[in-house]
């Protein structure tokens, strides 16, 4: 009888403990990497988005007539893409725009205290610097950023 006691709390002891233990994972929904089935947020979520870079027309054509367009982007010391004429907007294009130059971006907090950042170099035709700016990331579906000399 006794050891009958000892197995029966040994078993339910095993459930309880078994119970407790809740699934960890990202439980934000807007997260690259969220779990659907997480009851606890284990901080490892995961955000990604985009930086779209364009330029005005009337500096494309100030700086074409010039002989310095198409313009060269790197991203973090790094060639990333060219800016061509696609890129050219006469107003500040919207999200659903196409032609600008994507800058895809993964990082892991958003929002947080300290909001990612990446630092961007614009070359012209020639091969000289331009531009040398560092873009604060504040939106992750669709940022925007012009190129502007």
């Amino acid at each position: 009888m006794k050891s009958t006691i000892t197995i029966l709390t040994l078993i339910f002891l095993l459930i309880i403990i078994t119970a407790c233990n809740k699934k960890e994972g990202c439980t934000n929904p807007v997260a690259t990497n969220y779990y659907a089935d997480a009851e606890v947020d284990d901080q490892t979520c995961r955000y990604a988005g985009t930086v779209r870079f364009w330029v005005r027309e009337s500096v494309w054509l100030n700086n074409q007539s010039g002989g310095i367009a198409p313009f060269v982007i790197d991203i973090c010391g790094a060639p990333f893409d060219t800016i061509q004429s696609t890129a050219i907007y006469l107003f500040d294009p919207y999200c659903i725009n196409t032609g600008t130059v994507d800058f895809d971006y993964d990082f892991k907090e958003f929002p947080s205290a300290q909001a990612p950042e990446v630092q961007y170099t614009v070359r012209d035709a020639n091969n000289m610097v331009v531009l040398n700016k560092t873009v604060v990331i504040t939106n992750v579906d669709c940022q925007f950023e012009e190129i502007i000399l």
